[in-house]
């Protein structure tokens, strides 16, 4: 299987909404990640944490739709995908030696900022292992 690492930043992006928006999330397949964050803000989270690696509406508008005149073009959920690797953001200085746990995390928010939903995410290691590692670092 491939690593977190090895998906592009817009395959990571659907994937997230493609999870959060089927029924089967709310199954094991990706569990919920209970944080004391849900209900409060998301820049709350994103102070504290870092900035997401990606954002998309949860409803996207279709590619080459005018985003002006698109019907509900204004997006009233975001999906957030956060990891404790963001590329965009890592440097040597930060993490010194390679890290071998990463905590991926599908963010889901309403217009008001608030977050509402948040799941784990991996490709290559087992769920369960990446949720219990994400509960070691995040509230």
């Amino acid at each position: 299987m491939i690593s977190g690492r090895q998906i592009p930043a817009t395959g990571k992006a659907l994937l997230a909404l493609l999870c959060l928006g089927l029924a089967s999330c709310q199954t094991s397949t990706n569990p919920e990640f209970k944080s004391t964050y849900v209900g409060k803000p998301s820049a709350d989270f994103f102070l504290k944490y870092g900035p997401p690696s990606d954002v998309i509406a949860y409803d996207a508008i279709p590619k080459g739709a005018d985003p002006i005149n698109y019907p509900g073009g204004d997006p009233k959920e975001l999906v957030y995908y956060w990891s404790s690797i963001n590329e965009r953001t890592y440097t040597e200085k930060k993490n010194p030696k390679p890290l071998t746990d990463e905590c991926n995390l599908a963010i889901l928010t309403r217009a008001d900022g608030k977050i509402v939903r948040m799941e784990v995410q991996s490709t290559s290691t087992p769920l369960e292992k990446v949720k219990a590692y994400c509960e070691t670092i995040v509230e």
